[in-house]
């Protein structure tokens, strides 16, 4: 609605509030004015009234004495000096008049009798009395009595209230005319801002800026206002390019964007969006729900209902076919509400969406989940598919009597296929395998690639063990028939190990951690076999864990130490080298026997830091008995290095590293390795042998004649020396291979220009053949014990005899 009403200006506002203040102002200051002057004037009187009763009563002492009556009317009339006095009264002591006097004949006469006994100035309706007490020394001798009227009080007031009025009606238009310019001066900023204002509103983006008069309170208000405006400037200007960039933005996405009005009308749609749904640009909702599958359309109608009603943005997939596309596609659309929020109240005012055809993600995402859950190489379910199936079975309510049973089958030494033959040739195999292990087992269970070359197999029965017999049998049987891969025939075999669910194991984990555990006795059972999992194979690992906890206490504490077996030269009948063997004597249980721990060592890995602390234990004894070492002629420690070890990438810096540090001599220091570790990979195991020989190390293999190595292969490890098994040793000369055998190791070590030592040497016979047949180095209880080092160097000084002589009995001992 529109005001008809004139509006007066804020200056004539301003002007007349102004004058209204001053007014009440001054009309205050007057009453004040005239409040204040009546009351100096009546206290000045009432002052003069009781200075002059003081001076007439003292006059007046003597007339009353000595009753002179004409002194005292003289006395009296002195008192008519004050305009204002009327009348005099002088008392006697018993307070009888006994002189007085009256300014105007036809005023009041004095009281006869005494009135006021008190001294002081006390008001009587419209008069003033002062009253005196006349007294001489300390006695009264008589009172005076002054009265006067007002009206000379009112006549004071009336000429000040004159006076006061005058000046106002004089001073109070000067007073308008200045306040008039004073504010008009005042406003002149304010009215420049109004028409900066006026100039805004009218064009956001105008440049008119408002004028700064003075540095003051108004001129801070017109720079503010400026900057806002500046300020405002710059928001306009970047609104402007943001929408310029929304748009760009909009028209150049991938995604359809578009919006929707309160009635379902699209008012704005890009050309991604009229190109994803076929539709035009005036296109409404009818149009599109028309195109939407009918199984979606009513997700569609509830989800926009929902976002109307929640105000909050949607999301929703849907299949829809446009009419000039022949297939089907799949819609992802994000809906969001644009609401009105005024006066408390919301207010539902359309949407915008975003559309996207999500078709190829969708395939792309299937192909994802199968490969998720499929192994891609065999096409079997992998490892994930396996447990989440497992995990769902035994969530199934079954009866009591049905089992499942878990196969896990790992083929025996695959990896020489994939080294000899390559992976491709590998990768082919386990493919044959795959098809056969899923031809051995029924439809409804489950073969599954986990990794590698393992595989599980998921069976169920109520007779499950007369069933895992049977079909383990098949697959044993099926595995190890020969398979044609590129020329080459292929005989593999398998083992598997079996956990039994509930029986064995009541959860996923569990039970595949057991099934594994039977694997694991297949494979130390002599492989190509089948194992059940029992409770000693649980109590056996957990003998293991535990003793691998204590091997790791026995790292930290220091707790292993060694002894030395010596090795007796044929040639010089001396003890030139030992043998390296580690102990570990437990506060708990004594001394455990190394093939008790070693092997757990090796399975865990901490064999490795076993061997290094052995590494640098020796090379440290042997710089701290380095003098003792040389007089008793001991050149050579022989120190047994693990497969592990020798892989380890660590080895070979370790040793170079503790040789500089004991600044021991490398010959000194002889590694043994055995026919099976080095043949695990000879390539590597020849680099590794290279670069210890490059260091100046001794090689030996050692228990040579059990392994698997070929004569190709001895000739080109790096190696000093070759030790013969004691198991040929052993039965010398009972055994006529035992001894042919030995002397063929002999003969062929010293062929290829390497030193023979025989192990396991236990009587003088053997020690005989061995000397005869050209043995270098004899070994075995026959010549010594394993022993601390310390008694090593007490003993074996005295031991040296000549050629030979044989061996010393005491050394034997």
């Amino acid at each position: 609605m529109t005001d008809l009403a004139p509006r007066r200006k804020l200056s004539d506002k301003l002007l007349m509030a102004s004058s209204l203040v001053i007014v009440i102002a001054l009309l205050a200051i007057t009453v004040v004015f005239t409040v204040y002057t009546e009351h100096e004037a009546r206290t000045s009187l009432q002052q003069d009234l009781k200075v002059l009763a003081r001076v007439v009563g003292s006059r007046s002492a003597a007339a009353l004495v000595f009753e002179d009556e004409a002194g005292a009317m003289t006395n009296l009339r002195s008192s008519a000096l004050n305009k204002s006095v009327t009348r005099a009264c002088l008392y006697l002591p018993q307070g009888a008049l006994f002189a007085s006097h009256r300014a105007d004949e036809n005023g009041q006469n004095c009281p006869p009798d005494l009135v006021y006994e008190q001294d002081g100035v006390m008001e009587t309706g419209e008069e003033l009395v002062a009253a005196y007490r006349i007294q001489d020394a300390e006695d009264t001798i008589g009172f005076v009595a002054i009265y006067a009227n007002t009206d000379r009080l009112t006549e004071v007031l009336n000429n000040a209230l004159s006076v006061t009025l005058l000046t106002l009606l004089c001073l109070l238009p000067i007073v308008l005319i200045v306040l008039k310019r004073l504010i008009r001066r005042v406003l002149e900023p304010l009215s420049g801002l109004h028409h900066t204002a006026q100039k805004v509103a009218e064009n956001p983006f105008s440049a008119v800026r408002a004028t700064v008069y003075q540095n003051d309170e108004v001129g801070q208000l017109v720079s503010v206002f400026n900057a806002m405006l500046d300020k405002l400037g710059e928001e306009n200007q970047a609104l402007l390019g943001s929408e310029h960039r929304f748009r760009l933005l909009a028209e150049n996405s991938p995604v359809g964007i578009y919006r929707m009005d309160a009635s379902g009308t699209i008012v704005y749609a890009n050309d991604r969006w009229r190109a994803l749904t076929g539709l035009s640009a005036d296109a409404t909702r009818a149009d599109l729900l028309a195109s939407i599958r009918s199984g979606d359309q009513d997700r569609y109608e509830n989800l926009l209902q929902k976002m109307r009603v929640q105000h909050r943005p949607q999301v929703i997939e849907y299949r829809y076919k446009a009419q000039s596309e022949s297939a089907e596609s799949i819609f992802m659309e994000h809906l969001a509400p644009l609401l009105d929020q005024r006066d408390g109240k919301t207010r539902f005012l359309g949407s915008i969406g975003s559309l996207m055809d999500i078709s190829e993600l969708k395939s792309a995402q299937l192909e994802l989940e199968n490969l998720a859950f499929y192994d891609p190489l065999t096409s079997l379910p992998n490892r994930r598919f396996f447990r989440d199936h497992l995990h769902a079975l035994m969530e199934q309510p079954v009866p009591g009597a049905q089992r499942i049973a878990m196969l896990m089958l790992d083929l025996d030494d695959f990896k020489k296929v994939n080294d000899t033959l390559g992976h491709d040739t590998g990768d082919q195999l386990l493919v044959i395998l795959a098809e056969r292990l899923r031809s051995q087992v029924a439809k409804q269970d489950v073969v599954s690639r986990m990794g590698g070359d393992e595989f599980m197999i998921l069976l169920r029965d109520s007779d499950i063990h007369a069933t895992v017999e049977r079909v383990a049998e098949r697959i044993l049987r099926s595995v190890e028939q020969p398979i044609l891969i590129n020329n080459h025939e292929l005989e593999v075999t398998a083992s598997i190990g079996v956990a039994i669910y509930p029986d064995d194991a009541d959860s996923v984990e569990p039970l595949i951690r057991n099934a594994d555990l039977a694997l694991y006795l297949a494979k130390e059972s002599g492989r190509n076999r089948l194992s059940f999992f029992s409770r000693k194979l649980e109590v056996d690992l957990n003998e293991k864990v535990r003793l691998e906890r204590k091997i790791r206490e026995a790292l930290r504490c220091d707790a292993f130490t060694f002894h030395v077996q010596p090795q007796w030269s044929m040639n010089e009948a001396a003890t030139v080298s030992c043998e390296v063997l580690i102990r570990w004597h437990d506060e708990e249980e004594g001394m455990i026997s190394p093939a008790a721990f070693i092997p757990v060592a090796e399975h865990s890995g901490l064999i490795v830091n076993i061997g290094e602390w052995l590494i640098e234990k020796v090379l440290q004894t042997m710089a701290d008995n380095r003098q003792a070492l040389e007089k008793m002629g001991v050149r050579t420690f022989a120190i047994n290095l693990s497969v592990k070890q020798l892989f380890s990438s660590a080895l070979v810096n370790t040793v170079e590293r503790l040789l500089k540090m004991y600044q021991i001599d490398a010959g000194m220091v002889e590694f043994e390795l055995t026919e099976s570790a080095v043949m695990e990979d000879g390539l590597l195991a020849i680099e590794v042998m290279q670069k210890l020989k490059a260091l100046g190390c001794r090689l030996s293999i050692d228990d040579f004649g059990t392994g698997y190595s070929s004569l190709a292969y001895l000739k080109k490890f790096p190696i000093d020396a070759v030790k013969i098994d004691q198991s040929f040793v052993g039965d010398i000369p009972n055994d006529q291979n035992d001894m042919e055998i030995s002397a063929a190791i002999i003969a062929m070590g010293h062929n290829l220009g390497l030193e023979v030592v025989a192990e396991g040497v236990e009587t003088q016979e053997q020690l005989d053949f061995l000397q005869t047949h050209g043995c270098d180095i004899a070994q075995g209880y026959f010549i010594a014990k394993p022993m601390p080092f310390n008694d090593m160097i007490e003993k074996v000084p005295a031991l040296r005899v000549a050629p030979n002589q044989g061996v010393p009995k005491s050394l034997g001992q």
